[in-house]
């Protein structure tokens, strides 16, 4: 098995960078992205479009979180504000991630845990990074969980593999996330990643949704 390893940097943009498999990636920081026609869509919600790069890195894809936001709008076309009104951008569903994913080369496959339970779904993601798969997939906040790292809100993020000591190497875009070891870089348990998953709902099959609408596509996305 091939454990990723990371170093920081001192740049904010970009603290820190991920390598497996002699591949290495920066870990982007969504909300500090500026420059670009779409630089409100990494900000807002570009978590998706971060973990997509980072998985594009790692196999030999060279990718950014804004080079992917083009690529959606190739093919689908812009995405536009919510019609509630509150100026947040349409997000990445979990099929579109993976469709945009399968579109560059990246074999994957999405996976909803309402019917098949939240601890066959956990036992899927760890079995998947024993046989050095990476996953994606949505953390939500919980009032059974209030100290969830990985964010405030509805959130991609990225489990590269598992680390020599046994934990679960997370890389996260996400200046809300709470960080033990340095930003943009988490090691936690299968409790945790367990304890962060939303088991109401399964992924539907849409590419951009609107905001509100998240909790309608939960779920993880197993790069084969």
């Amino acid at each position: 098995m091939k454990y990723p390893t990371y170093k920081f940097f001192d740049d904010k943009l970009i603290p820190a960078q991920v390598e497996l498999n002699n591949k290495t990636t920066p870990v982007w920081m969504q909300q500090r992205w500026q420059d670009g026609k779409y630089a409100v869509y990494v900000r807002q919600n570009g978590c998706g479009h971060c973990c997509a790069s980072i998985i594009c890195n790692l196999l030999g894809v060279e990718m950014t979180p804004y080079k992917h936001i083009e690529h959606c709008v190739k093919l689908w076309g812009e995405p536009s504000i919510s019609p509630s009104g509150n100026q947040q951008y349409y997000f990445l569903s979990i099929t579109g991630l993976s469709e945009s994913l399968n579109s560059l080369g990246i074999p994957c496959k999405f996976y909803g845990h309402k019917n098949q339970g939240v601890d066959k779904a956990v036992n899927h993601i760890y079995e998947s990074l024993k046989q050095g798969k990476q996953v994606i997939f949505i953390s939500s906040p919980s009032d059974d969980f209030p100290n969830n790292p990985f964010s405030k809100g509805d959130h991609y993020v990225l489990a590269v593999g598992l680390t020599e000591g046994g934990k679960i190497l997370i890389a996260n875009s996400s200046t809300n996330g709470i960080y033990d070891i340095g930003e943009g870089i988490q090691e936690v348990d299968l409790e945790t990643i367990k304890r962060s998953l939303n088991p109401i709902a399964e992924p539907i099959y849409r590419t951009w949704g609107e905001l509100e609408d998240l909790h309608l596509g939960i779920g993880y996305i197993v790069i084969e």
